[in-house]
């Protein structure tokens, strides 16, 4: 919070899930969107007051889209 808002962080996260492909292998893909979605569960368990109902939705819609995609 001292350097960047809630909203900035998860649009900065998004991005990093959704690197692009062809830069890496698959494995190394995956590896980036475990560790994207490692942070974001922390992020709710932990810290869930910095979400408001907006981000939740923004995250409700990213995870039942992307995430569950690539399961």
């Amino acid at each position: 919070r001292s350097f960047m808002s809630a909203a900035s962080l998860l649009d900065k996260l998004l991005e990093r899930y959704n690197v692009p492909r062809n830069k890496l292998t698959p494995d190394e893909t995956m590896v980036i969107k475990q560790r994207v979605c490692d942070v974001i569960k922390f992020w709710i368990n932990e810290h869930s007051y910095d979400l408001d109902s907006l981000l939740f939705t923004k995250l409700r819609y990213f995870l039942e889209g992307s995430v569950k995609k690539d399961k």
